[in-house]
């Protein structure tokens, strides 16, 4: 059953943030797997929430913004 699960994500890893989440949030599954009552789950998901939208907002920042006409605004 898991490797179902991988074989439809694996595809949709299209960028670092993306790929970023799934590892921490797989990581942190199993470092959490001792919680009682499935915690680990929940702390993996937040986890890795919380890795991807930061490298999101880190890469957005990061690249020039660019009005119309192709000139940047900086």
């Amino acid at each position: 059953m898991s490797v179902t699960f991988i074989g439809m994500v694996v595809p949709y890893l299209t960028n670092r943030p993306m790929w970023a989440a799934v590892i921490v949030a797989g990581a942190m599954a199993v470092a959490c797997a001792a919680l009682p009552h499935k915690l680990g789950l929940l702390v993996a998901a937040l986890c890795g929430i919380a890795v991807g939208v930061s490298l999101h907002w880190l890469q957005q920042s990061r690249q020039p913004s660019v009005c119309q006409g192709g000139q940047s605004y900086e």
